[in-house]
């Protein structure tokens, strides 16, 4: 899931290296379907957050080295919940779209960021949590947060 998302944020990169404009606008379509796709499948309008569905998308790495990582991760079961870094990676996605065709295909990035700081912010220690249920915190929450 996030390799995908991914990509749309390479196209700026990609831009920036090659000034390809003529490719970028190729991939308007592709880049709309895949955000589409994700709105449809992964994205909660009601709590304004993108939702992790599958295990592989948030934690890859052995029980032993999750650092008390308490988001439940049960083996060969659907995972549902909000993660920090899926969220990150969702806005950041958006605001390439945003900066590359100038749009945001009807997401209303403002509100999505607030959302973000009030799901994943914990204003009294300054960090940035995994999940909106979790006090843990990790490097990859802090990098993206």
């Amino acid at each position: 899931m996030i390799i995908y998302l991914y990509v749309v944020i390479s196209l700026k990169y990609y831009l920036k290296f090659t000034n390809d404009s003529k490719f970028i606008k190729s991939q308007y379509s592709n880049v709309k379907k895949l955000i589409k796709a994700y709105e449809k499948k992964y994205f909660n309008k009601k709590d304004n957050l993108l939702s992790v569905y599958d295990r592989w998308n948030v934690v890859d790495w052995p029980m032993s080295a999750r650092d008390g990582y308490d988001m439940e991760l049960p083996q060969h079961e659907k995972t549902v919940g909000y993660h920090n870094v899926m969220n990150a990676y969702w806005i950041w996605s958006l605001m390439v779209v945003e900066e590359l065709y100038g749009e945001t295909f009807g997401n209303d990035l403002s509100a999505l960021k607030d959302r973000y700081l009030e799901a994943f912010y914990d204003k009294e220690n300054k960090v940035f949590k995994d999940t909106v249920t979790s006090n843990h915190v990790s490097l990859p929450s802090m990098i993206m947060g």
